[in-house]
């Protein structure tokens, strides 16, 4: 395990995380809250939740509005 790995706070959001992971080359991304790691998604999980925002946008022809939203999405959202 890294002993300092790069982290994305809770309260940030989906752009920042992938800009994180493609410039340091990370296919996982630990989202923290102070030193609780809430999660550890992955690109794939990131890029598919932008496609899935982006296919339902097509269809009623939103693309742009839904892409600025997905990107602005935090990367952290509780369950339940």
């Amino acid at each position: 395990m890294t002993p300092s790995p790069t982290v994305v706070g809770v309260n940030g959001n989906l752009t920042q995380a992938l800009h994180i992971m493609l410039q340091g080359h990370f296919r996982h991304l630990p989202i923290v809250d102070g030193d609780e790691v809430l999660g550890i998604p992955s690109m794939l999980t990131r890029a598919l939740g932008v496609r899935n925002h982006t296919e339902a946008a097509f269809k009623v022809g939103k693309l742009l509005s839904a892409m600025e939203q997905t990107l602005s999405d935090p990367v952290w959202e509780p369950e339940g």
